[in-house]
């Protein structure tokens, strides 16, 4: 895995970092880690996207550093408003497999394997909400629960506490 991949996963619940790397290891196959915890502010220019105009779009994605889009990129991303992605809560990340270079392709052989290894590594992938190349952990719901979008001011260390995901040591 690459240093990108494991700067990001530093950030996410370790049980879910760990079973990242074990899925790449079990594919045989580089994959990075292009998006792990992410802020509310970050979900929110990212959920803007596609629903405000393209200079309310890129206002916001620069308030986080992200790089402007254009006006044919400014297409719905993510059907998570703020607040309601594992994203924020450090507890999902997204992934492209590296053929060598990222692999956007969705319909290559590589996607279709990392779906098919991801439950076997207690990962939920997005296919089944239309978030690929999303992965979470197995246990959460789809979505954070009200429990979870009250408790986001916590500190993250105590919602992934609530999410009772077993330590990296002992899962899966």
């Amino acid at each position: 895995m690459d240093q990108v991949s494991l700067d990001r996963l530093s950030l996410v619940q370790p049980t879910l970092a760990a079973r990242t790397m074990q899925l790449e290891k079990d594919l045989g196959f580089e994959i990075r880690v292009t998006q792990g915890k992410r802020s509310t502010a970050e979900q929110r220019a990212i959920w803007i996207q596609g629903r405000g105009d393209l200079a309310s779009v890129n206002q916001l994605r620069s308030e986080v550093g992200m790089p402007p889009i254009t006006d044919a990129q400014n297409k719905v991303v993510t059907h998570a408003p703020p607040g309601h992605s594992w994203h924020e809560y450090g507890l999902a990340v997204d992934v492209v497999p590296m053929t060598p270079v990222p692999d956007w392709n969705e319909s290559h052989p590589t996607w279709k394997t990392i779906v098919a290894k991801a439950r076997e590594n207690g990962l939920l992938d997005g296919v089944g909400f239309n978030d690929e190349p999303h992965l979470q952990p197995i246990e959460l719901p789809v979505s954070p629960t009200p429990t979870y979008v009250a408790a986001m001011d916590l500190p993250v260390q105590d919602i992934w506490k609530m999410a009772g995901i077993p330590d990296p040591a002992v899962s899966v």
